[in-house]
């Protein structure tokens, strides 16, 4: 009995269709059902050239696909922003980063700090400000730790009752970076990466085309010249901190 298909398969490596009944490997070849079988064994070759060629392209990708893989912290230093109305505040707070964190390797003038009212209250008018940054590198997995030191120091100085004011003294640890400079803060907002312990990291300011440039949240007063001229200093000792290390 004659097939009532013919198969004619360009398929590489699959089993020729003989022209009459034969036996090849047990499987006797003519009619249906050897037609059946032949189909079989061109469907189970498919299979096999498709999974090869499936496993080569596998092999293919995990040859070009690298994962990246954790890196240090690039070379930072730590910057503290200090406000009050009163000097001898701003000096006290200034022996107290000395005392515990190290030398002072830059110190700014001491700037107005009139942009905002919102202190007002609890710490007086005519406020003004002042720049740290502490000599040698600075880890910033420490950001939440420094600020829970400079709130233990606010909260120290407030007890103290030297001054009339609930709150004599603001004191805020970050950082600088060759791309951003970063502060701490206790509040949570929508831009804010939670730390620990109640700390959030802010990136106030970030570095590109030669300067500063601010973030729709950067604080009005981190916009001005005179504070980014001092950033600028600081950004300066970290390049020379880096070519000594090169």
């Amino acid at each position: 009995m004659r097939a009532e298909r013919g198969i004619s398969l360009p398929v590489a490596g699959a089993p020729t269709l003989p022209s009459e009944s034969h036996v090849e490997n047990d499987v006797t070849f003519g009619g249906r059902v050897s037609c059946d079988r032949y189909m079989v064994a061109i469907s189970e070759n498919c299979h096999i050239f498709r999974q090869k060629d499936e496993r080569q392209k596998d092999e293919a990708l995990a040859v070009n696909f690298v994962m990246a893989q954790p890196n240090p912290a690039p070379l930072t230093l730590q910057l503290v922003a200090i406000f009050s109305r009163h000097g001898s505040a701003l000096d006290w707070a200034t022996e107290r980063v000395a005392k515990n964190w190290g030398q002072i390797a830059l110190i700014s003038p001491r700037f107005d700090h009139s942009e905002t009212t919102y202190y007002t209250a609890e710490m007086g008018a005519v406020l003004v400000k002042q720049f740290l940054v502490v000599e040698g590198r600075y880890d910033p997995a420490g950001l939440a730790q420094s600020k829970l030191q400079t709130n233990t120091w606010e909260d120290e100085l407030s007890r103290s009752s030297d001054y009339a004011e609930v709150r004599p003294l603001n004191i805020d640890p970050g950082y600088v970076t060759l791309s951003k400079l970063v502060l701490a803060s206790c509040k949570d907002r929508a831009h804010r990466i939670y730390l620990s312990h109640g700390i959030y990291a802010e990136e106030c300011l970030y570095y590109l085309d030669q300067q500063w440039q601010p973030r729709p949240w950067t604080y009005p007063d981190y916009q001005r010249g005179d504070f980014q001229v001092f950033f600028d200093e600081a950004r300066q000792l970290l390049k020379s901190m880096l070519s000594k290390n090169a």
